[in-house]
């Protein structure tokens, strides 16, 4: 009896203890979630603003160049050879995203700000005999030729265009930060607008400069979406909220509470077009801090089942981000890409004859983790390709 009385008496112990830690749990969760949306509201003079202002997260981003290895061949016989490539190492940058011109309106609902970036060489990250990397490289310069020759046949192409090879061997850091030539001085630098034009360049011509100017949303609820979007340099506005049947966040501001949201759609300013991001899985980060991971989808937008529901658009291989790059583009010049066309079928990859890609999930894939309640940006290893 003796033993049934306290065995009775222990699970009658265990049972008060389950409903008062349910009792608990249900009293403090309202409050856990007060604090945490507090800490990251967007209102003027708060912690939110101010982190959001001056967020304490590195931003880096290596710069792969593909290296077209047998550009004697490619002159020989354009039509038929296939293209050899080769991943030149990681050049590393440190990027400093800065917030200028910040305005509130409409009783502190509405956002604006200027963006600017700053590109600083890794200290040690970036291998600094890097300077010293040559090879055959093919950049937006080469996109520009296309346009003003009109897509003349690429046979006629491969030779010289205005007295310049097409193929034509150069260093690879400069194809980053800054090289000139006769040929860009005297036919190329007014077709391109950005900001810095005394080069041509993928870093250079946007660094330390200003970029764009956005608005968006500080209610918690739509937090970061944006309402507009001007870049004086391209031919692309975002004028109203409205401009996409769906809400659209500006990629530098992220919601709290992602538990209910299974998809993201984040504006790529780089390259005028949203991309979605799909959640995948629940991690653990840091130990055991937890996690929701994001893969990146390129979507085409205007072929989905449900126009409001990104998750219902076809995903494609490639977008054609001409008119982001220069107005004086055509279309379907320069596209962007998951790097090595991850994603793609070999089909695909096959037609485009072309030996040296090699997805793989583990170095072209793209993924995104968020600390679920505060909206955090935990870490983004995000690879894309441009493509001409």
């Amino acid at each position: 009896m003796v033993t049934k009385r306290c065995i009775i008496l222990l699970v009658s112990e265990v049972l008060v203890n389950i409903i008062v830690a349910a009792i608990l749990f249900v009293c403090v969760k309202p409050i856990a979630k007060h604090r945490i949306l507090k800490t990251v509201e967007l209102k003027p003079n708060s912690k939110g603003f101010e982190t959001w202002l001056n967020p304490s997260t590195t931003i880096t981003r290596g710069y792969h160049l593909f290296n077209i290895t047998n550009p004697a061949e490619i002159v020989a016989d354009p039509s038929t050879v296939k293209i050899h490539v080769q991943d030149t190492p990681p050049y590393v940058y440190n990027i400093k995203t800065k917030k200028n011109n910040v305005t509130w309106s409409n009783n502190n609902k509405k956002l604006d700000y200027e963006v600017e970036r700053l590109f600083t060489r890794d200290k040690t990250k970036f291998n600094p005999s890097s300077v010293n990397d040559t090879g055959v490289f093919i950049n937006v310069l080469r996109a520009t030729v296309r346009a003003l020759f009109e897509r003349i046949p690429t046979e006629a192409l491969t030779f010289a265009v205005g007295g310049e090879p097409i193929f034509k061997h150069g260093n690879a850091i400069e194809q980053l930060e800054g090289f000139t030539s006769e040929f860009f001085n005297t036919t190329v630098r007014d077709k391109i607008k950005r900001p810095n034009t005394e080069k041509s360049g993928f870093i250079y011509q946007n660094n330390g400069s200003r970029l764009y100017s956005i608005s968006i949303k500080t209610d918690l609820a739509e937090k970061g979406q944006v309402n507009t979007f001007d870049n004086d340099l391209v031919d692309f506005k975002i004028s109203s909220s409205s401009h996409y049947p769906f809400p659209v966040y500006d990629g530098l501001t992220y919601p709290p509470m992602l538990l209910d949201k299974p998809i993201l759609n984040i504006f790529n300013s780089d390259f005028c077009a949203p991309v979605l991001l799909k959640f995948n899985k629940e991690t653990t980060m840091f130990g055991t801090m937890r996690a929701h991971e994001y893969k990146i989808k390129l979507i085409d937008i205007n072929n989905c089942t449900n126009p409001s529901d990104t998750s219902t658009c076809n995903e494609v291989d490639k977008l054609d981000v001409s008119k982001c790059v220069s107005t004086s583009l055509p279309e379907e010049t320069i596209f962007l890409s998951k790097a090595h066309f991850y994603g793609s079928k070999d089909k695909v990859i096959e037609k485009m004859n072309i030996d040296g890609l090699k997805p793989s999930s583990d170095k072209h894939d793209s993924t995104v983790y968020f600390e679920p309640y505060t909206g955090t940006l935990l870490q983004a290893t995000i690879r894309m390709q441009l493509n001409v």
